[in-house]
């Protein structure tokens, strides 16, 4: 578990500092563009492992006037555990001079990749840094990006994963100085050390001392260790005979009373330790599901930049059959040629590129991430469209029922890649649900709200819905209930914040029988009746009757 979170760290930060550098490469980017973006990222890392990100520019890059502009976002007060963010421009004095620093340097020498910086002390904490530099749109460097985590956090970590006494799981950085240890506390207090002040930390010593201050002595414990190969961090794992073979003494005890028990023992010490490394290998296998499932997120944000290449790529060709396709039609009428089937093989070849056609073009929209992309009204049937052409088909080849209620003729101020995004998402957990159901049906409704002038669209699957104590976390980045490989726990959590920035919500009906997820948003009317019919999309025997 403590090797997860730092490759956690690890993976998070590196994603983080990417997506900041892609977002500052705009030469327009203002004060508050940066701040709101700063808060969104810091919102949606875990808290357990990001504390602070900062953009920190060269001097007067960000403007003639000002010498130092770094605006960093961090977590509230850690020792009080307090998680409203804060944002401060504190370290933008002549007195600190961030471009002296260390992590600082480190991101500038690195030219465009990621660096680790050892930890290091400032303003009361123990800081460790993923620094990264980030352009304009001439490509000059302009600053370093930092993303950050505190040995607090790291405290926390190791002291829940501790039994005093018995085994005691403490990190060591590259020089072998201490980052965590389950006993800091009592260690602090018997030398009346105050944490953070005359920059007194754990830094500062070794395990030995540690050790030999307590008075304790595990030189008879078992050690061993394994090391987080980005960071070059030591996890040392120190266990007393006692917690490995609990029951060890109770055996030896019992041989001296009687030999009689001697087979029984043996055998129930047999099954005992089969038992325990049961345990270790199912422990193993949900620490690699974590470590699959934070790689599996960083593939996704690789796979946007390859889906729009890959549909250019393809829409080339489409327009050729296509061109190729009016050009016989044309001859074949130039020569009052009356084939038949030859026409209807024609049309059929158009009709199927033409199909290909708006997928691709599907498949290009939702590759972007719209992010930046600026509000427009767009007809609600549109967005439908779009989204249906991308997932349809494979609804119809799984034998699923996908039911599509009247589409109002209304209009929505959003970007519509990120909402088709949202509706994807939801489809797609949806198809998932009811995989494995003898009824595989799944809906998409349409209702107003009257009184708030608001459009309700309502999704519902006959899957075999979310018990209650999972819908409460349901929401949450990296939460999934999906095997490793199928699910990055990041579709629902990505969806709420786009629902969210359209003035909107999303929320799961706990009240409902069926799984149901609705999203409520503003619109504008055109129309109270909806243009096109109900359509149900599913699968039969025969594809003409589909």
């Amino acid at each position: 578990l403590v090797q997860k979170k730092l490759d956690q760290f690890a993976i998070v930060s590196n994603l983080i500092s990417r997506f900041v550098q892609e977002d500052l490469r705009d030469a327009k980017s203002t004060k508050p563009a940066i701040e709101k973006n700063l808060r969104q990222y810091l919102k949606s890392s875990p808290a357990e492992v990001i504390f602070g990100i900062g953009v920190w520019f060269k001097p007067y890059a960000f403007d003639g006037h000002t010498r130092l502009f770094g605006p960093y976002v961090h977590r509230g007060d850690p020792k009080n555990h307090k998680l409203e963010d804060v944002m401060t421009y504190e370290w933008n004095t002549e007195a600190y001079n961030y471009p002296n620093q260390d992590w600082y340097k480190a991101g500038i020498a690195m030219n465009g990749e990621s660096a680790f910086v050892e930890p290091y002390f400032d303003s009361g904490l123990v800081y460790v840094t993923n620094s990264r530099v980030f352009y304009n749109t001439k490509n000059e460097v302009i600053g370093v990006i930092s993303v950050d985590m505190i040995l607090p956090q790291l405290q926390e970590l190791v002291a829940s994963q501790s039994e005093p006494g018995l085994e005691h799981v403490l990190i060591l950085n590259r020089a072998g100085q201490l980052l965590a240890h389950p006993l800091k506390e009592a260690f602090f207090e018997k030398k009346k050390i105050t944490d953070g002040q005359e920059n007194q930390s754990l830094l500062n010593y070794s395990p030995e001392q540690l050790n030999e201050g307590l008075h304790l002595d595990h030189s008879s414990w078992i050690k061993t260790a394994i090391v987080q190969e980005q960071l070059g961090w030591k996890i040392v794992i120190e266990s007393s005979e006692s917690s490995l073979y609990p029951d060890l003494q109770r055996y030896r005890e019992s041989l001296l009373f009687s030999f009689l028990f001697l087979w029984g023992i043996i055998l129930g010490a047999l099954k005992i330790l089969s038992q325990r490394d049961h345990e270790r290998k199912l422990s193993a296998e949900k620490i690699e599901q974590g470590r699959s499932q934070l790689v599996q997120s960083a593939k996704m944000a690789a796979l946007g930049e390859m889906a729009s290449g890959v549909a250019h790529e393809i829409n080339n060709p489409l327009t050729i059959i296509i061109g190729k396709v009016h050009i016989v039609e044309r001859i074949l009428r130039q020569h009052n040629i009356q084939q038949d089937e030859a026409q209807k093989a024609l049309l059929k070849i158009t009709e199927t590129a033409e199909r290909i056609g708006r997928i691709i073009s599907g498949l290009r929209s939702f590759s972007r991430s719209g992010d930046q992309d600026p509000f427009m009204r767009e007809k609600l049937q549109r967005v439908v469209d779009d989204t249906i052409s991308l997932c349809a088909e494979r609804f119809r080849n799984n034998g699923i029922v996908l039911k599509i209620g009247a589409v109002p003729d209304v209009e929505l101020n959003c970007r519509l890649t990120q909402i088709s995004q949202v509706f994807l998402n939801i489809l797609s957990n949806a198809f998932d649900a009811v995989q494995a159901q003898p009824l595989k049906e799944v809906e998409i409704q349409f209702t107003f709200d009257d009184a708030t002038k608001r459009l309700n669209i309502i999704f519902t699957d006959t899957g075999p819905g979310i018990p209650a104590g999972i819908a409460k976390s349901i929401m949450q980045p990296f939460f999934t209930t999906k095997p490793v490989g199928k699910g990055t726990g990041l579709g629902l959590s990505i969806s709420t914040g786009i629902i969210e920035d359209h003035h909107g919500c999303l929320i799961l009906d706990q009240s409902s029988a069926k799984t149901k997820f609705i999203i409520t948003l503003p619109y504008f009317e055109t129309s109270f009746e909806a243009k096109s019919h109900a359509v149900i999309i599913s699968t039969n025997k025969s594809r003409n009757e589909a």
